[in-house]
């Protein structure tokens, strides 16, 4: 018993706790070269508090964000960073944080993601086109090309448009079924999705040899409104190890 006991703490020791988020607002508006909160007052402390108060009560090891701009959140439990800006979004950016070191870091600007190794984990921060489906695929088929042997969570704003399992795109329905190809589908709730209105934006697939200990999405819609955000965060917990390895 003591054995066995001892195999599953050592095993917890490897898990890691992804939190998935596009902590964006419909209310950012560019003022010259530069991005700003509009109606600053009104939303922008609620928001940062809300935030903070939300990372720090799930206390994930690593941060998958979209829309993040720069220096407006100090992650300052999160030494090790990568970012990406995006064409398509030029002043918010696409970013992982993580309590663990980083390494391979790769990043696409055309392709809207990012791919960084933490624990032996090929983990993404992904924030595909928002109005544009064909350049989306274009973008999928990027990501897909960029697969080397290993495990992968895929994780991010894939903006592949849902409603209660259905793809309003016929493209997006094809990157989805190419992306299954390699990957597991982890689903949201169906009737829910993680946006703001009852639309899916937000994906996770993984590799078939990953253990996804569970995922959670997280609706708390007045403060989300009252924050002026338009994602739910998710959060996903795996386990580093891969299957064979964990049955040994």
């Amino acid at each position: 018993i003591c054995k066995k006991t001892n195999n599953l703490n050592s095993l917890s020791k490897v898990n890691l706790k992804i939190l998935q988020w596009n902590i964006g607002t419909p209310f950012y508006k560019q003022r010259k070269e530069n991005l700003v909160l509009f109606p600053y007052s009104l939303f922008h402390k609620n928001r940062i508090k809300f935030i903070e108060n939300t990372i720090k009560k799930l206390d994930p090891d690593v941060l998958s964000l979209q829309e993040y701009l720069p220096n407006e959140i100090n992650f300052k439990n999160y030494p090790y960073f990568a970012s990406i800006k995006l064409e398509h979004y030029p002043y918010l950016n696409t970013v992982i944080y993580s309590k663990y070191p980083i390494s391979n870091i790769y990043k696409d600007e055309k392709g809207a993601f990012i791919l960084a190794n933490i624990k032996n984990v090929n983990i993404s921060s992904i924030h595909l086109h928002y109005n544009n489906s064909k350049y989306r695929s274009s973008q999928t088929e990027r990501l897909l090309n960029q697969k080397t042997e290993g495990n992968y969570l895929l994780t991010g704003d894939f903006n592949m448009q849902k409603f209660i399992n259905k793809f309003i795109h016929k493209n997006d329905f094809d990157s989805h079924q190419k992306i299954i190809k390699e990957f597991i589908y982890s689903p949201k709730n169906i009737f829910l999705g993680s946006y703001i209105i009852p639309l899916e934006l937000d994906y996770t697939y993984y590799s078939k040899n990953l253990k996804i200990i569970y995922s959670k999405t997280y609706y708390n819609y007045i403060k989300t409104i009252q924050s002026a955000l338009d994602h739910f965060p998710t959060l996903i917990e795996i386990n580093t190890l891969s299957r064979q390895d964990i049955n040994n």
